[in-house]
């Protein structure tokens, strides 16, 4: 009989859902950190303390040391691609110059191999000077992994205008290859790309950081030489959309839209779900599928509304963003990451404030489909990719209701263009040292 209790009493305790786990690493994370999976044991983490000075860790999960990389000084990445589990793609800014490399994790770690990296001047023709690459995709042709990124740049190297950008850029062993699009006239803010099965979608707003725009390319080595719908952008019509426009593939050339919009009674989250023609770049509805959620926010729009990461699983949207909700258990802006079943209509999403630290990326874990966060605090901090529906020691959790409507759109006039160069490859080794890291919260 005691042996029968104690039996029950094990199978109680096991059927008991895993929260998450709060990691903290002995390594700041005041400016930036990023998050990104790279196989079910490991993840790769960027963070950045100060300005001008970052690094790269591996770490393997539950373990009390992670694998440290200090980077050169005045490096700062903006966004992480693995590839296949064992090459990290990167992009961001060295200084006033645009910087994108590579590396094999297991050999960058373990096995004293470098970087390849290279940083942007300007183009061939004097039309683009990327400065800071923002967001990054990857897609392949071949056997050949290209880049396709969005961010900011200078146009005309007589007019030296601030900009932004949308670029393809690979590795051919020896120099790394781009095309950038010059956004000549400024028509439009790209905010995020993504790479869908035969086109590419870049997305943004306005020049005043409004409107939800769409710029689609067809799935080519060096894209931006070949744009759909030549010099024409697709704008979604919403209810006053504000701020910046993320974007991921949901499947075949389906793509999903998260911002932020205004509303006539108050802020609220949007997904826009949008199948594209991969002949035409447009969309393949007369009326897009959208979802916003309610009751509106209370707070009006402003900088501190942030989009961060947006990603799609077999069933779920899972958004990380900075944002208020006027029906919480947390008050003003906030920390949330969603989980959001986007297909249905009149859909329930889930909601978790994670309050052991200031949220900064996201990145789904490949075959559980929950995802790690990293943020600051201001150590560097990481949350496991264990999200239950039900409050936990290490967040507040609620449901979110998300209203179904629709969205229409038209195109708008665009001056296509493109301009490439060449840029040596550069190849640097750097020391590996450990990081401790504490369990704080479980």
């Amino acid at each position: 009989m005691k042996r029968f209790i104690i039996l029950i009493f094990c199978l109680l305790i096991c059927s008991v859902p895993s929260m998450a786990q709060v990691r903290e690493f002995q390594i700041g994370a005041q400016n930036n950190s990023i998050v990104r999976s790279v196989d079910d044991e490991y993840v790769l983490i960027y963070t950045q303390p100060v300005v001008d000075s970052g690094y790269f860790i591996l770490y393997k999960r539950y373990d009390n040391t992670a694998l440290a990389i200090s980077l050169p000084i005045k490096w700062e990445i903006r966004d992480v691609r693995i590839h296949n589990g064992d090459e990290a793609y990167f992009c961001g800014t060295f200084g006033s110059r645009g910087l994108i490399g590579m590396f094999d994790i297991p050999q960058f770690f373990f096995g004293n191999v470098g970087i390849n990296y290279t940083t942007f001047g300007w183009s061939s023709l004097g039309y683009v000077w990327p400065t800071d690459l923002k967001r990054l995709d990857l897609y392949e042709d071949g056997t050949q992994v290209h880049m396709a990124m969005t961010g900011s740049s200078i146009w005309h190297i007589r007019h030296q205008l601030p900009a932004t950008t949308v670029m393809s850029a690979y590795f051919d062993g020896s120099n790394w290859n781009w095309v950038g699009y010059p956004n000549k006239d400024l028509y439009m803010q790209f905010t995020d790309v993504a790479c869908l099965d035969d086109i590419i979608v870049a997305v943004g707003t306005d020049r005043d950081g409004t409107g939800c725009y769409m710029k689609t390319f067809e799935k080519f080595p060096e894209f931006p030489k070949y744009p759909l719908d030549i010099n024409h952008v697709t704008e979604l019509n919403y209810d006053d959309p504000q701020g910046t426009v993320l974007v991921t593939h949901r499947e075949s050339n389906t793509a999903i839209l998260s911002q932020f919009n205004k509303g006539t009674s108050g802020i609220g989250t949007v997904f826009h779900q949008v199948p594209f023609s991969p002949s035409s770049g447009l969309p393949t509805m007369t009326l897009i599928d959208t979802w916003r959620s309610s009751p509106p926010a209370t707070l009006p729009f402003g900088s501190m509304w942030q989009m961060l990461e947006l990603n799609w699983d077999v069933d779920n949207a899972w958004l990380l963003q900075k944002a208020e909700y006027a029906v919480s258990p947390v008050s003003g802006i906030a920390d949330w990451l969603l989980k959001v079943p986007v297909g249905a209509p009149s859909v329930i999403g889930q909601r978790w404030n994670p309050d052991q630290c200031n949220a900064q990326s996201m990145d789904l874990l490949p075959i559980a489909h929950n995802p790690w966060l990293s943020g600051s605090n201001p150590l560097l901090t990481i949350y496991e990719p264990m999200w239950q529906g039900m409050d936990g020691h290490c967040y507040f959790f609620s449901n979110l209701g998300f209203d179904y409507g629709s969205a229409t759109w038209i195109t708008r006039d665009i001056d296509d263009d493109w301009d490439y160069n060449l840029e040596s490859n550069i190849p640097k080794d750097m020391p590996v040292f450990d990081v401790k890291v504490i369990l704080e919260c479980e």
